[in-house]
């Protein structure tokens, strides 16, 4: 449950930062903020599984870019 638990907060966060600030504008600034959150993951304290959790941003950000360019 707490692989699951964090894989779903995972995406919250990369859709919050996308949504939050203007990534949706244009192409460039919506890359931009996945390459910066795949960089450097947050990793929030609601996490269960804190050393895991920025190898599960950058697994969803890798298959959002993977979708977006493909």
């Amino acid at each position: 449950m707490r692989p699951l638990h964090d894989e779903s907060l995972a995406k919250l966060v990369v859709y919050r930062a996308i949504l939050d600030g203007t990534a949706l504008r244009t192409r460039e600034e919506m890359l931009g903020t996945l390459a910066a959150l795949r960089r450097d993951p947050p990793v929030p304290p609601e996490s269960m599984e804190a050393a895991a959790f920025p190898e599960r941003i950058r697994n969803f950000v890798d298959a959002l870019v993977g979708q977006y360019r493909g």
